[in-house]
């Protein structure tokens, strides 16, 4: 009864702060763009000179871990420091190796019932002090407290754990606008996801009816694996 309590609170929470919260198109595709340059070569980057290298956005750091590329940035238009993740060029394969084991209590001072799926993890975690790093001197010398995180795939799981953290640890305003995501932890990791949301903030989980990704493998849900709000759907054929 508790658990069934506690998913019920949970839809309730949503339905409600949705109906508060506004989805802003043309912010989506600005996040859009910028995930998008992640997956532009090294010089073109160095350069900004990609197709969707936005002309406001100042390019910070280029980072590399494994197979992703990792962006940091300063966007004058929305006074923001941006952080990107690039996906994997092959989704498909590299969702259906991962094993989905669980990773319980990756955070050791919240719930031991968390759970996320250890490759992505151990991933992020990889990336973490670097792209930690890279906030803290964005943010005292372009003097904000805003952030956007992105990625597309593999990269919006690694933006929706930074987020996690910023929101945690941070007095920053953490906007999160992801594109294909995955599930990636259980019902106690997206749980505590939401209540760490304290200031109503942008969180904008996109996917297009046609993306296989954010739907497979099908035995995730059996092992758990729940998505994190909110789902913005777009089931045009385009």
């Amino acid at each position: 009864i508790q658990t069934l309590l506690m998913r019920l609170f949970t839809l309730l929470f949503l339905f409600f702060k949705s109906v508060l919260c506004t989805y802003n198109e043309s912010l989506a595709l600005y996040a859009l763009k910028f995930a998008q340059s992640t997956y532009c070569n090294h010089s073109s980057l160095v350069k900004w000179d990609c197709k969707t290298c936005e002309s406001d956005i100042e390019l910070s750091s280029i980072f590399y871990v494994r197979e992703v590329q990792i962006l940091t940035s300063y966007s004058r238009k929305y006074d923001s420091i941006m952080v990107g993740y690039r996906g994997s060029s092959t989704a498909l394969n590299w969702i259906y190796d991962l094993d989905f084991s669980m990773h319980l209590n990756p955070y050791p001072n919240l719930s031991k019932n968390i759970g996320v799926e250890s490759g992505f993890f151990e991933l992020y975690e990889l990336s973490k002090p670097q792209v930690m790093q890279s906030i803290e001197d964005l943010s005292n010398k372009y003097k904000t407290k805003k952030v956007i995180t992105t990625g597309h795939s593999l990269g919006s799981v690694l933006s929706t754990l930074l987020t996690f953290d910023l929101r945690r640890y941070s007095n920053m305003f953490i906007s999160h606008i992801s594109f294909g995501c995955p599930r990636l932890g259980n019902h106690d990791f997206v749980s505590t996801y939401i209540k760490f949301n304290k200031d109503n903030s942008i969180e904008w989980r996109i996917i297009h009816f046609d993306d296989l990704i954010p739907h497979l493998p099908p035995y995730q849900i059996l092992l758990g694996y729940e998505h994190v709000p909110f789902e913005i759907l777009y089931n045009d054929d385009n």
